[in-house]
């Protein structure tokens, strides 16, 4: 009876490990979960009319490119984004004496020494382009050399800065980029440089025909600013976006906006 009592225990005993093995083999090839407990709050600012199509205006109740990436973010740190809609100079003022957290998707080289000072800067989340918009039929060539540009008349941005040749053309500015789209479509300049995201989103949603869009005329990663204070949370934050990169969830988020309009 011993004995076959052993051969039982002995018996149960490997059916625990071999059960205990394959838990752990099961839970090994799983995606980590998410944080059990939630994140730190950090505050982001955005100005009421947005910048569509990767911020909306407030009160539109849908939301943009931004949110959605940054949702898909909290997501894996536990962390809550919390946005407060402000004008860009008041949140710029905030942002340097540490009273708002980050500055969602910029680039980096737009800033002022002072301003970098007080940051500490993600992986890039993707790399943004402005591109070369034409009136329809009237694409001329640019391969991004010097001269190219020399003596045209270019749609612009009032207040925006386009930092290559930019001493080569002549600035035509519009008050925002429909107004610079539809300046270009009536045919009033030689051509116009915008992002190629918002232009192919505007001219989509706010019905502009006649242009065609061009050229990359430059490049420019978009991170996440945090302030110095929250750096913290820069290693999460940076294993968040990693992860996402690699299983193409930006490129998805970006490219339903384009394709839908």
């Amino acid at each position: 009876m011993r004995g076959a009592a052993s051969r039982r225990e002995g018996t149960g005993r490997r059916r625990r490990c071999a059960a205990a093995l394959a838990a752990a083999l099961l839970a090994a090839s799983l995606p980590p979960a998410a944080p059990a407990t939630a994140g730190e709050t950090l505050t982001w600012a955005q100005a009421e009319m947005g910048y569509p199509p990767y911020t909306m205006p407030e009160g539109w109740g849908k939301p943009g490119i931004y949110d959605e990436m940054l949702e898909r973010i909290a997501e894996l740190t536990g962390d809550r984004f919390e946005r407060i809609y402000m004008p860009v100079n008041r949140s710029d003022t905030l942002f340097a004496m540490g009273r708002m957290d980050m500055r969602v998707l910029v680039n980096p080289d737009w800033l002022s020494p002072r301003e970098r000072d007080v940051s500490v800067f993600t992986e890039p989340l993707f790399v943004a382009e402005e591109v070369l918009v034409f009136p329809r039929g009237r694409a001329f060539p640019f391969t991004g050399r010097p001269g190219e540009l020399q003596g045209k008349r270019i749609a612009t941005v009032v207040g925006y800065r386009y930092p290559r040749f930019a001493e080569e053309f002549e600035r035509q500015d519009s008050i925002n980029e429909v107004n610079m789209l539809r300046m270009v479509a009536a045919g009033r300049v030689d051509a116009g440089i915008i992002n190629v995201v918002v232009g192919r989103y505007l001219a989509r949603t706010e019905g502009v025909q006649g242009v065609e869009f061009g050229p990359v005329y430059m490049t420019g990663p978009r991170v996440i600013r945090l302030h110095r204070n929250r750096a913290g949370a820069l290693d999460r934050l940076n294993d968040a976006i990693r992860r996402l990169k690699h299983e193409g969830t930006f490129d998805r988020i970006i490219g339903s906006y384009v394709e839908q309009g």
